[in-house]
């Protein structure tokens, strides 16, 4: 955010400078201001005493330090309570300035203990799952899943699709699964990792 050159007491002053008969044009070459920046004040500040702003500044911070966890929005609510008139975009720029705003909390990223995948030690024991993709010369994507023995390298399923849907990927996996009893799945980063029993 932007910050503004002139204080909340500033632009009260040259507010009232104006009421006490100052021509616009001079006020706004006499302090380098637009006429479009001297009625924006206007209509932000007008009526208000330097007083009054000091004491809304007070009173905000006094409200943000007994509610930790309001934001600006439910501080106006409270302010308006009281009987202050003001709008949220007074009440944002106030809050900005005093440096009420809180700190966004983070999810906490929980530490795993990673246990090692294991070792198989004969044929079907231990088996790889992975999603490879490819383009054809057309530039056309297409996808294929690979289901390899861990043991013997061998490749036991390898099916290849323009996309694959749910029932597309759990049939090679039947079909797979036909002399196996399947027992345990674990995942590792990309690859799927299934663990058949006899």
């Amino acid at each position: 955010m932007k910050r503004n050159r002139f204080t909340d007491e500033q632009i009260i002053g040259i507010l009232k400078e104006s009421e006490a008969g100052v021509e616009t044009g001079e006020l706004c070459r006499r302090h380098g201001i637009t006429r479009a920046c001297f009625y924006r004040w206007k209509s932000k500040f007008g009526g208000m005493e330097l007083s009054e702003a000091k004491r809304l500044r007070v009173r905000l911070r006094e409200l943000a330090e007994a509610r930790r966890r309001f934001g600006y929005r439910r501080l106006q609510i409270l302010l308006q309570r009281e009987g202050w008139q003001v709008n949220h975009k007074r009440i944002h720029r106030l809050y900005v300035e005093e440096k009420l705003s809180l700190r966004r909390k983070r999810g906490r990223k929980h530490s795993r203990v990673r246990q090692p995948l294991p070792e198989a030690v004969a044929g079907n024991q231990v088996w790889s799952v992975d999603f490879m993709t490819d383009a054809l010369s057309s530039g056309r994507r297409f996808r294929m899943l690979k289901i390899v023995d861990d043991y013997t390298r061998e490749c036991q399923i390898n099916c290849q699709d323009m996309c694959f849907l749910n029932n597309h990927i759990s049939h090679p996996f039947w079909r797979l699964a036909t002399g196996y009893e399947i027992t345990k799945i674990e995942r590792s980063f990309a690859a799927g990792r299934l663990r058949p029993g006899k």
